[in-house]
């Protein structure tokens, strides 16, 4: 699952709050005695500034980016289909399905293991009632209307391959 986050952390923000609180004397100095001590004064103001400047200038950057390359973190991490697509490639379909039963199962709202093993049970095992099974516990487990779509137009698009294929 994909979280949008913005691209300022909280370390950056208390160590502005920092940096923030060590410059303010010198900015409040530079404010008072301006029109006393204008020499002192104007020291004062850029020792402040300065002191300010770079972490300013990170929260700055950071929001400006984040308008240009959002950060997109994942709660968790995200699922490996390696082993499944090896077992694919070695013809091993039953090893495979498991595979992807596995992923299914530790990853419930992941459509692409459900694809997987529909297209695995209809095209290498040529197992209909698999497929559908298969189909229905996906149903149940997605969420997400645009998934349970998407996966749905699949398995009618493979239902039709496989009635013309047998001719009904």
């Amino acid at each position: 699952m994909k979280v949008y986050k913005d691209n300022i952390s909280k370390q950056e923000i208390l160590k502005l709050l920092y940096y923030l609180l060590i410059s303010s004397p010198f900015i409040i100095l530079g404010i008072i005695y301006f029109p006393v001590v204008p020499f002192f004064a104007a020291a004062s103001l850029i020792v402040g500034s300065m002191i300010i400047a770079v972490p300013l200038s990170g929260v700055f950057a950071s929001f400006v980016s984040g308008l240009f390359y959002p950060v997109v973190r994942f709660l968790r991490p995200q699922p490996t289909y390696s082993h499944a697509e090896r077992h694919v490639n070695m013809r091993k379909y039953d090893e495979a399905i498991k595979e992807y039963s596995k992923i299914s199962s530790e990853y419930p709202q992941e459509i692409k293991p459900y694809e997987e093993m529909m297209f695995i049970s209809w095209v290498y095992l040529n197992d209909i009632n698999k497929a559908a099974y298969i189909y229905k516990n996906a149903m149940q487990m997605l969420k997400s209307k645009q998934d349970q779509e998407s996966l749905e137009k699949n398995y009618y698009v493979y239902l039709k391959e496989y009635e013309i294929e047998k001719g009904l």
